[in-house]
């Protein structure tokens, strides 16, 4: 972990792996990484200050980008599960359940999600190809209509939320170079 000073602090002195992708949990108890094994990336939650060590994805090659819902207990991240297209999935932190599709109507290749901090919305960037990646959201309750955020003929991609939760940051190549 980095402070606002820049002074680094260990998470787990007894545990070091490559990773391909992380997200600390909001709770702080737990990380969700992607792990290259074997021409794969597996997605693992692991208990920090030496807790264990649980193995969330057995299918497909592409799991990674994990994304916690605001309780803790599960999160998100893309997969190729049904392969050959990439898609969202929501699985239990503690590996309990095995992973569901989120968005199952939506056909569109999902590479990267962040959640809302109620658990209200979903941002997403759709499509996997360097020029045609936009960013989406959607409410998981009411109207769960798709709701386009940026689209078009620039690449749109790496979404975040506000902590407030009013406004959604994304990069972008208008002008030919990568601005916020």
């Amino acid at each position: 972990r980095v402070d606002r000073t820049g002074a680094a602090r260990t998470l787990d002195l007894d545990w070091s792996a490559r990773f391909t992708s992380m997200a600390l949990s909001p709770d702080g108890r737990q990380v969700a990484v992607s792990t290259p094994e074997g021409g794969a990336n597996i997605m693992w939650v692991k208990q920090l200050n030496a807790g264990p060590l649980t193995r969330l994805s057995f299918d497909g090659t592409i799991n990674y980008r994990p994304a916690w819902r605001p309780d803790s207990r599960s999160l998100s991240y893309t997969s190729d599960r049904v392969a050959p297209n990439s898609f969202l999935y929501q699985v239990r932190a503690d590996g309990s359940a095995r992973p569901e599709r989120l968005l199952p109507t939506d056909t569109t290749q999902v590479d990267e999600a962040v959640w809302s901090k109620d658990g209200h919305w979903l941002v997403y960037r759709a499509g996997v190809t360097a020029g045609v990646r936009d960013i989406y959201a959607r409410s998981l309750s009411g109207d769960t209509s798709r709701v386009t955020i940026a689209a078009g003929a620039f690449d749109e991609y790496m979404p975040a939320l506000s902590p407030d939760g009013r406004w959604i940051y994304f990069s972008s190549f208008r002008g030919g170079s990568s601005a916020l």
